[in-house]
């Protein structure tokens, strides 16, 4: 039987330990290859028939159809499927009506923006109970036309203490104008509950987040009033706003207890920046309010990642506090890495789950004791934990300074400091121990290919100019690529100077670095006299190395 949608299956056990050992994300294909749009895939678990495992729900967009599979037998087992029409942003199971029996909660619409012109797609809030006869009729409880008709958030929650959950969402209803609804069941139909529209306010949930037993709205956006305004979080507060402690924008929200005290506190995917090439950073934070003041700690400043898509709340381990399970995103990606995060007397400490995947789900799904994950976006693996083996992060990634640099602004001044944690072809360098020397920095990465053609020029260059002071370092990252295939390009182009690798990105920021090939030079007292976008007019810059060479 043919499965539509890849899946990864790993176990979690019971106190709170992930296997070290993760996934790995796909070889990339090579230049030869043709390239094809990248799959998108999504991933939700849930008990829809009340037996107390969880079944998974797949959708992809290959074969648009959202299946829901069995693993108990801990092979995938398909049960149904159904034809999207639309693109399911948001999916959640959700027992609604009592019956021990979860419902399926889709939010349909598109993955962007409507046609300007043709047929138009609405957003569309339907329930679905795929398990029974014509289950696949979904009832719509809600449907609004929208230019922009993308769901970004989804939550089941009691808001009002009666023991009927209510359904709490948000979408995109104009390009940047996102509205917030609440579902309420009355009888044998729903009402909807409108909240005061928040400018690119797409990430919601709800809690007693003030402590005073009133479940309030929390709002968290990347982006302010407009298109360069730094965006937060706050409560939501009738017609007001609470205003919470953020760095910058940010880009996801969950609520729950992770200390144990039996309080609700924030978690937020913050950092999030418009110009997120050189300045975004993916930081997960928790965010509690205590004697009547916000108190802000920084978690983690996750490594490689642009922000943090989505967080989940789980007690792993049922010790009364929840572990925290954050998703991010690479750049250039549709995926990101997976980490766990579980707070220990000595603090917080954290691990990898999965590398480079769209998605995850929570559940028990085989039917054990354990507590499962999904992951959606790579080939199927089934992993069992062994917590005598499980390893935590020596230690987690502490903040990145981030801010955004004008390189022209950069001439005339001493230059940045380079930073790196890999060195190719010799020691460490500093901007301190090359002064005497004329320094070429040429920020490039193994994709660039205006970066690879310049290679031969700067190989004339190091021949020619090196015994007269010229020392030619090249600067790279991780996007899109990794240390290996850096080091391999390296070695089959056979370049005869340094490279620094730089995988946070720190040096691309300290000179405003964006896009490559992107060529500085700096004269024999560390002073920047060039910078030099794209590939072309070589020719400058070889006129400027000779000069800077006959400065003393």
């Amino acid at each position: 039987m043919k499965i539509p949608m890849r899946l990864l299956l790993i176990l979690l056990a019971l106190c709170s330990s992930i296997l070290a050992q993760a996934p790995q994300p796909p070889a990339p294909q090579s230049g030869s290859q043709q390239r094809k749009l990248p799959t998108v895939y999504k991933v939700q678990g849930g008990d829809l028939n009340g037996d107390g495992k969880a079944e998974v729900i797949a959708w992809d967009s290959e074969t648009r159809e959202l299946t829901v599979m069995d693993y108990s037998s801990n092979r995938p087992k398909k049960i149904t499927s159904h034809l999207l029409e639309q693109f399911p942003a948001l999916i959640k199971v959700a027992d609604l009506d009592g019956d021990r029996k979860g419902e399926l909660i889709v939010g349909e619409g598109l993955r962007g923006y409507n046609p300007k012109t043709g047929p138009q797609t609405d957003i569309r809030l339907r329930i679905y109970r795929p398990l029974e006869k014509d289950g696949w009729n979904p009832i719509e409880i809600f449907r609004q036309a929208s230019e922009r008709p993308e769901g970004t958030s989804l939550q089941v929650i009691d808001l009002d203490g009666d023991k009927q959950p209510e359904i709490l969402f948000a979408y995109f209803a104009e390009k940047y104008q996102v509205d917030i609804r609440i579902a309420r069941r009355v009888g044998d139909s729903w009402q909807i509950q409108n909240l005061p529209r928040v400018r690119m306010g797409a990430h919601v949930a709800a809690g007693d987040v003030l402590h005073n037993k009133k479940k309030m709205v929390v709002v968290g956006r990347p982006y302010g009033e407009d298109t360069t305004a730094i965006g937060g979080a706050f409560v939501q507060d009738g017609e007001n706003r609470i205003e919470l402690p953020t760095f910058r924008g940010v880009s996801s929200v969950a609520l729950g207890d992770v200390d144990g005290d039996g309080r609700t506190e924030i978690v937020v995917g913050d950092g999030w920046h418009y110009d997120y090439g050189k300045v975004a950073r993916p930081r997960l934070a928790v965010i509690k309010y205590v004697n009547g003041k916000w108190d802000y700690k920084l978690i983690e400043d996750v490594p490689e990642q642009i922000r943090i898509r989505n967080i989940a709340l789980v007690d792993l381990d049922r010790d009364g506090r929840a572990e925290i399970i954050a998703h991010g995103e690479r750049r250039n990606s549709l995926g990101g890495d997976v980490r766990v995060y579980q707070l220990t007397p000595a603090g917080w400490r954290g691990m990898t789950a999965a590398k480079d995947v769209q998605g995850f789900a929570v559940g028990n799904f085989t039917g054990g004791r354990k507590t499962e994950l999904i992951f959606s976006g790579t080939e199927p693996q089934l992993l069992a934990l062994d917590l005598r083996r499980a390893k935590w992060d020596a230690q987690l990634a502490e903040a990145v300074e981030t801010y955004k640099v004008d390189p022209n602004t950069l001439i005339g001044k001493l230059a940045p400091r380079l930073q790196a944690e890999e060195w190719i072809g010799g020691e460490p360098l500093t901007i301190e121990r090359l002064k005497g020397k004329v320094v070429l920095l040429d920020f490039w990465a193994t994709w660039c290919k205006p970066c690879i053609a310049a290679f031969p020029k700067m190989r004339e260059w190091h021949s020619k100019y090196g015994p007269r002071g010229l020392v030619i370092i090249g600067v790279t990252n991780h996007s899109s690529q990794t240390s290996e295939q850096v080091r391999s390009l390296v070695k089959k182009e056979n370049l005869p100077w340094i490279v620094a690798i730089d995988p946070n990105d720190r040096t691309q920021m300290y000179y405003g670095v964006s896009p490559i090939p992107h060529t500085f030079l700096i004269d024999r007292t560390g002073v920047v006299r060039l910078s030099h976008i794209g590939g072309g007019n070589l020719q400058e810059v070889e006129k400027q190395i000779e000069l800077l060479l006959t400065q003393d």
